[in-house]
């Protein structure tokens, strides 16, 4: 799961590094789908990114895109593609509820609500599915490991076995879970 909370979207931009022209949780929020797209490419699946209408939305969300990827055994149905994971911005929404505030100085150091923005990252059962649907070799009744992901297992330190001190970078967290989940099928 990935959460963060955000500046309002009307906050002065450089008070948390929003560039583009994109509001505080748009810019999150595509951080959120860049990491998410990553792990998913990394692991060899073919997917595609839906942006959900408004009419799809639940209570909390403004926006909200999922990804999906192939199964190729759902070809009869949705023409073989899955939700494996997602990403919503809830603007105040969640905050409001949790009864989360932040002191700004945009208003006399006033409390305001600030953002929120969520993803999946993963939806782990879904997407091993996917990886053994893909991959799966009918002939010798095996799921290949990838080699990319090996190389990136054995080049942060692990061997079968042993434990290991969490990274102290999230990307390299990132990277050990994607690897252990290609190791682990």
């Amino acid at each position: 799961e990935m959460f963060a909370w955000t500046m309002p979207d009307d906050a002065p931009s450089e008070a948390f590094g929003s560039s583009g022209g994109l509001s505080h949780s748009e810019t999150v929020f595509e951080e959120m789908v860049s990491i998410q797209k990553e792990i998913l490419q990394g692991l060899g699946l073919h997917c595609r990114i839906l942006e959900m209408s408004t009419t799809d939305l639940g209570a909390s969300a403004t926006r909200k895109q999922d990804i999906e990827a192939f199964f190729p055994g759902r070809r009869e149905r949705d023409d073989g593609w899955g939700e494996v994971t997602s990403a919503s911005i809830c603007t105040d929404y969640q905050s409001r509820r949790l009864a989360t505030r932040l002191k700004s100085n945009r208003f006399g150091g006033k409390l305001e609500f600030p953002h929120t923005v969520n993803g999946t990252a993963m939806a782990v059962p879904r997407v091993l599915a996917a990886i053994l649907e893909n991959g799966w070799i009918e002939e010798d009744g095996c799921l290949p490991r990838p080699t990319l992901h090996r190389r990136d297992l054995f080049a942060h330190g692990a061997e079968a076995g042993r434990t290991h001190s969490a990274p102290a970078s999230p990307r390299a967290v990132k990277v050990l879970v994607v690897s252990w989940t290609a190791a682990a099928a």
